[in-house]
């Protein structure tokens, strides 16, 4: 996340899309949302924490955490405290999906992402999610542009097929 704002506030790129960047990052930008995505605990298919208060899982699992800079950390973190396991000590930091996703696979993990990174597994029935009790989980995903730059007709299309993808997840008929 802060690789790809740096990127779109020096003009490298000119559309960022994804969970919507903290207040302090706002100024000179403008964000577009699009749809609400929960952060999910995220588990093997048959993973024998199922069933079990969420916080026993934890502490009896290894748990795989987003990376210190990722955008859903500080909300997790937050969960975790709320849980009394702010000291919790993760087994790996990844935001990647082919390294949490081979660990979700072969091990017994709890693995904390947004749920879009799991979309397909989770409809494969590969993965599954333990309930949180928290309904704060969430965020605005979206576009993020330069204020005032001045886009690209090509890259307007491209931000009209994502609201409309967006809208279609939003009613239920579709992932986005």
């Amino acid at each position: 996340h802060p690789v790809l704002l740096r990127k779109l506030r020096d003009r490298e790129i000119d559309l960022m899309i994804g969970r919507m960047p903290q207040p302090a990052e706002m100024p000179g930008l403008e964000f577009e949302f699009l749809y609400e995505e929960p952060i999910i605990a995220a588990v093997r298919a048959g993973h024998p924490g199922r069933g079990q208060p969420i916080a026993q899982v934890l502490r009896d699992h290894p748990v795989i955490l987003p990376t210190r800079d990722a955008i859903i950390r500080g909300t997790v973190d937050a969960y975790l405290a709320s849980l009394n396991l702010a000291e919790l000590v993760p087994a790996v930091e990844t935001s990647t999906l082919a390294l949490g996703r081979g660990l979700l696979f072969a091990t017994d993990a709890v693995w904390f992402i947004s749920q879009g990174v799991l979309e397909a597994e989770l409809e494969a029935g590969q993965v599954e999610t333990l309930p949180l009790g928290a309904t704060y989980l969430s965020g605005a995903v979206g576009m993020t542009v330069v204020t005032g730059h001045r886009l690209p007709p090509a890259l307007s299309h491209l931000m009209d097929l994502a609201r409309n993808a967006a809208l279609l997840r939003r009613k239920g008929l579709g992932r986005g």
